[in-house]
């Protein structure tokens, strides 16, 4: 097995000398093909390079078994300062290049596929760079520091795909084997979430305004920001990982989820097309996220937070957040697909929250006023959104297709442009439920949970919901006479449209 792999028995380490700071600096700046060359044609095992008219001779064993170890020594005094990011940016972008070709080499492959001492030496170090990150995120200054940290993050993450697998089965199953996983998993969400801020601190949004060139420096940040949301939700769609961190009460308790979705739901929208897609891809992806934690099976992760004044404080203020973003979405066009995931998400979520005791009576006070908005709609308006049958089906997940070796090159200076793929992700065979349906069900589904109360409250939504119709001074568009005769004639029509469903 993978883990078994990595956690195998110890064996004496090489310790050739070796200048790594040299030798990093000279070959990072080399692409697979070119290093890969160099260590097919090197004799002995000895890689003779020439650049700039300086020459190097390394071998090539102990440049793998050493270089893990050179980056570990790096880590314990990493500062918030431009050179010291580069410097270890530039050893992980030589480590990931010799990972990705070591399966094409057997020198390198005794070292990163064999070696069960080099993988659990990678194993620790990867460890202690999220932990690092996440203690520096807030001492980061200027926009080139801000890149350079998030592509530290990004980079650090994936190292685990470029070590252990391809599959994210086989990193999670992995993950699981070390005794520090949880803790390991609080750290990344901690800097995941410090990255998110570095988005909307202020050398970014000046650069943004400015409509400068260097907005290639934004798009970068952007992109890499959501490589990091994208590994940590891959992660939690492995249902022995996600598990695992519902058992865990410091996860739930400490915040680390419901910041990280507080903080992106914070995230402002913008004029320009590709940062508006990121954003909104940013809070589908954290969304589901917390989705995922919410379809745990052996523990409930809407239970262990209101287990705790602290947690349910957390959980509450995270909930307010999603009602805000339906606010604001519903004051838009619903049935455009540019945000459809992310509607959904926010609506799974919101109906998960009004069906837990411990927080109805919290999502009615907050709710009730959008509700009833929406259900006092003018019909002809209410209908094309609530009540369509529109075949088109949900906007698909998107998919970053993340390439450290060449965001890290981009950021060191190495390429100029930083070009990112996309691609649609899909967990079901079977023909998906069209968006306006969805969409239909879980405002169902919410009124229902929200209707359902214990027989000594059970006319908690209700109350509400009559008392906004009846206010004068309500911020609800009409007077009350057609705001409640607009509601009556809608939910009738709406009922029938959802039984017709069943």
């Amino acid at each position: 097995m993978v883990a078994e792999k990595v956690m195998g028995p110890c064996r004496k380490e090489v310790t050739p000398q070796l200048d790594l700071t040299s030798a990093v600096k000279k070959l990072h700046v080399l692409s697979s093909k070119d290093l890969g060359k160099l260590i097919r044609d090197a004799k002995n095992g000895i890689i003779k390079y020439t650049i700039n008219g300086s020459s190097i001779e390394i071998n090539v064993e102990n440049l793998g078994r050493l270089l893990v170890q050179h980056i570990k020594d790096i880590v314990p005094s990493l500062k918030p300062d431009e050179q010291h990011f580069k410097n270890l940016l530039s050893g992980l972008k030589l480590l990931h290049t010799l990972c990705d070709i070591a399966s094409h080499h057997s020198t390198l492959a005794r070292v990163f596929v064999e070696d069960m001492v080099v993988q659990q030496e990678m194993l620790n170090t990867i460890f202690n760079m999220i932990r690092a990150l996440s203690q520096l995120g807030k001492k980061i200054n200027g926009l080139s520091q801000m890149v350079l940290y998030s592509a530290l993050l990004s980079n650090s993450m994936y190292l685990l795909k470029a070590f252990i697998s391809s599959e994210w089965k086989d990193i999670a199953d992995v993950l699981l084997a070390h005794p520090e996983v949880v803790d390991f998993t609080t750290a990344a969400l901690t800097a995941v979430r410090l990255t998110i801020n570095l988005l909307q601190a202020k050398p970014t949004t000046q650069c943004i305004n400015s409509r400068m060139q260097s907005n290639n420096e934004v798009y970068c940040l952007f992109h890499l920001c959501e490589s990091s949301v994208q590994f940590i939700q891959s992660l939690c769609k492995q249902l022995l990982f996600r598990e695992r961190l519902v058992e865990k009460k410091e996860l739930c308790g400490g915040g680390a989820v419901f910041r990280l979705v507080q903080d992106t739901l914070n995230l402002p929208q913008h004029d320009d097309p590709i940062l508006e897609s990121v954003v909104n891809r940013l809070k589908a992806k954290v969304l589901s996220i917390m989705l995922l934690l919410c379809q745990a099976e052996s523990s409930s992760f809407v239970d262990m937070a209101s287990s705790t004044p602290q947690s349910k404080g957390f959980a509450q203020a995270t909930v307010l957040k999603v009602i805000e973003e339906l606010d604001t979405m519903c004051d838009g066009d619903l049935k455009s697909q540019t945000n459809g995931l992310l509607l959904l998400n926010a609506m799974k979520l919101t109906e998960i929250f009004s069906g837990a005791s411990g927080f109805k009576i919290f999502i009615v006070r907050n709710l009730t006023e959008l509700l009833t908005r929406v259900l006092s709609q003018p019909q002809r308006e209410f209908l094309s959104t609530w009540c369509s049958y529109d075949p088109e089906p949900a906007e698909e997940e998107i998919v970053v297709d993340f390439n450290p070796t060449l965001a890290a090159g981009h950021v060191l200076g190495l390429t100029s442009e930083f070009n990112v793929q996309h691609s649609t992700w899909s967990n079901c065979q079977a023909p998906q439920t069209p968006y306006a349906i969805q969409r239909s069900s879980l405002l169902v589904q919410v009124l229902a949970n929200l209707t359902c109360y214990p027989e000594e409250d059970n006319a908690g939504f209700i109350n509400g919901f009559l008392e906004c119709l009846q206010t004068e001074s309500s911020e609800l568009p009409g007077g009350a006479a057609d705001r409640t005769d607009a509601a009556r004639k809608n939910l009738c029509i709406y009922f029938d449209f959802n039984t017709s469903f069943n």
